[in-house]
């Protein structure tokens, strides 16, 4: 509790000062944002702890305990996740070679795409379906292109870029644009200033699998989730539109893929065979 009251007064001295004519540091602004973000996580951890201590009476009068509930999902997605993974990682080169061009023919021959000025897409890492393709071809063609980098342990952002060879490697070998406020994808700069842009936008969005009613299972980490939830909040405030496309071989379609209320489903997928529109 005292190190809750000490986090809170210093999250509150920052504010006051922020609002003050000094305003903050740069090194207080970046304390300001870990100092809420270290808060949110603490209301969360006890949000969760108070929900997963609750037992439901079903209609037929059995009883749910929240937390087991939770603990067998994630169990559920750990087990279909490793399913998934090894089933494209045994995948041979060859073969991703040859599904990686029909899939770039397959998606770039959707209306979705053909219609979009603006592409939003992740930088393919390992057995991924290949995406370097997809950016060389819409840089090729005047589209604007956005791809993301992670920040932190939580938040992941968006950055525009004009080649490929703007990209780095971080420390987990993955491809990322350098943060620059410049090129930083902010909705309220895009969005609300420029409906028609956003009418025709594309996201092309990894995942370790897909089933076809849209469901996605991702790594683990959330940053899509949290990313897709709040970008379609925006969107929807300002009355745009964005079509969001789960890519993905043929073999890591589910039947069905485990998911709860924080899982963010996707609107189209696209394998090297097919073209799945998901019924809203």
């Amino acid at each position: 509790m005292k190190d809750m009251n000490s986090l809170i007064k210093r999250i509150n001295e920052l504010y006051h000062k922020s609002k003050t004519e000094q305003g903050l540091t740069e090194e207080e602004k970046k304390e300001q944002q870990f100092l809420r973000r270290r808060y949110l996580d603490s209301i969360r951890c006890n949000i969760r702890g108070q929900l997963d201590s609750i037992d439901v009476v079903n209609r037929d009068g059995s009883v749910t305990n929240l937390g087991e509930e939770r603990e067998k999902l994630k169990a559920q997605k750990k087990t279909c996740r490793q399913e998934l993974m090894k089933r494209r990682d045994m995948t041979l080169q060859k073969e991703r070679d040859e599904w990686n061009k029909m899939l770039r023919a397959r998606i770039t021959s959707t209306k979705e795409y053909a219609d979009a000025k603006v592409i939003f897409t992740y930088v393919s890492f390992g057995s991924e379906a290949d995406t370097g393709w997809v950016i060389r071809h819409a840089l090729e063609n005047g589209k604007q292109v956005f791809v993301p980098t992670v920040i932190d342990k939580r938040v992941m952002k968006f950055y525009r870029i004009g080649s490929l060879s703007e990209l780095f490697r971080n420390k987990m070998g993955i491809l990322e644009p350098s943060p620059s406020e410049e090129n930083l994808f902010l909705p309220e700069r895009y969005i609300a200033g420029n409906h028609v842009l956003f009418d025709h936008a594309l996201l092309l969005i990894p995942g370790v699998g897909f089933d076809r009613e849209g469901s996605r299972l991702g790594y683990g980490r959330g940053y899509y989730d949290r990313y897709l939830k709040n970008l379609r909040s925006e969107i929807k405030k300002n009355s745009g539109n964005m079509n969001m496309m789960g890519v993905c071989y043929q073999n890591q379609l589910s039947i069905h893929i485990p998911v709860n209320e924080l899982d963010e489903p996707v609107d189209l997928i696209c394998t090297e065979n097919e073209l799945i529109r998901i019924s809203k």
